[in-house]
């Protein structure tokens, strides 16, 4: 029974655990991106102790020191990237399932649902700068009149 008295199913949908499961692949893939990431700096800090090493016992050039340098520093920068990238998922999903929780859709009047144009699971719209999409009909039966020829 939906607030008012109209009849119909008022429960959650399989968009909602859809649109959580590929948030929570997302944030999967970006962990295992960070886990690349940490590897790809340690292998780029062995590489460039050992051009240090080298450059300062003047066994390899500058150029070559240099590139390992920027390599080692590329290889940071992009850690840092993909952690605040997990983050940035994160915190989306926490905020996606915030806003969830937050969302009810109450009928107006008691009555019998009509017109039905919105399944479980499909998404509607509806912010304060747009009108909302319209789910269903709610009919008092009680009032109607009907004309027979």
């Amino acid at each position: 029974m939906l607030p008012g008295g109209a009849e119909g199913q008022a429960e959650g949908g399989g968009a909602p655990k859809n649109i959580k499961a590929q948030m929570i692949k997302g944030i999967i893939k970006k962990k295992m991106a960070e886990k690349q990431a940490e590897a790809q700096l340690q292998m780029r800090k062995l590489d460039f102790n050992r051009t240090k090493k080298l450059f300062n016992d003047k066994a390899v050039s500058e150029s070559e020191y240099e590139l390992s340098e920027t390599n080692f520093n590329t290889a940071r920068a992009e850690l840092e990237a993909a952690e605040f990238s997990v983050e940035s998922a994160e915190a989306a999903l926490e905020e996606a399932q915030e806003n969830l929780e937050k969302t009810s859709i109450y009928a107006p009047m008691s009555g019998t649902i009509s017109a039905l144009n919105v399944e479980l699971g499909e998404r509607v719209v509806g912010t304060e700068l747009m009108s909302g999409t319209e789910i269903l009909r709610i009919a008092d039966l009680s009032m109607m009149e009907v004309e027979v020829e």
